[in-house]
């Protein structure tokens, strides 16, 4: 629900509302846009993506996108701004789940490790995770199990998105390190 009525300002076009936004820095006209093109960029988020949740989640960041790059850019054609702005989200959001969809069911961000020589056990990959910091194996596991998106782990764990990022980074080369160590020490035994 809105907390001020959507007539108020329907005879304003897109342009006159980024410049309102510009000058008064009041989120009420970008919440104007939102309402006028919300349902028109998740309707193009469906034609890219699978998942209605992830849908939500980019209708999001391109409104963040919006607040955000209003200051610093000049938006002509708003309409066709949103659309490639929310294209190009869905395409990245396409490439990580095509990257995470090459990686095995439970993590197998180990590419290095694909020889015939050396497979990683279910079991390896378990134990190696419950290694992790706290804050890490939480977020892997969101990650690459639950397959949530950023945001989602953001939402659930009330990290910030930087740390998240981070701990994700840092949980992955960890767990390298400790699956390394696991298959040179069952080679040793």
């Amino acid at each position: 629900m809105f907390l001020f009525s959507k007539s108020k300002y329907k005879k304003f076009s897109d342009n006159q509302l980024l410049d309102k936004y510009r000058s008064s820095n009041k989120q009420k006209y970008i919440a104007e846009l939102f309402y006028r093109y919300a349902h028109l960029i998740y309707g193009v988020c469906l034609k890219f993506e699978n998942k209605k949740s992830s849908c939500k989640d980019v209708v999001i960041i391109v409104f963040e996108k919006l607040i955000s790059e209003t200051k610093s850019k000049e938006i002509k054609f708003l309409k066709s701004w949103l659309y490639s702005v929310t294209r190009n989200e869905c395409l990245q959001n396409n490439n990580k789940q095509a990257k995470s969809n090459i990686e095995d069911k439970n993590i197998v961000y180990y590419n290095s490790f694909e020889d015939n020589d050396k497979n990683i056990s279910d079991d390896i990959v378990n134990s190696a995770v419950k290694k992790l910091k706290k804050e890490q194996r939480v977020c892997i596991e969101l990650f690459y199990l639950n397959k949530k998106s950023y945001n989602q782990i953001v939402l659930e764990t009330g990290y910030d998105l930087k740390s998240i990022k981070s701990y994700i980074q840092n949980g992955k080369r960890n767990l390298k390190t400790i699956i390394e160590k696991q298959i040179n020490t069952n080679t040793i035994n």
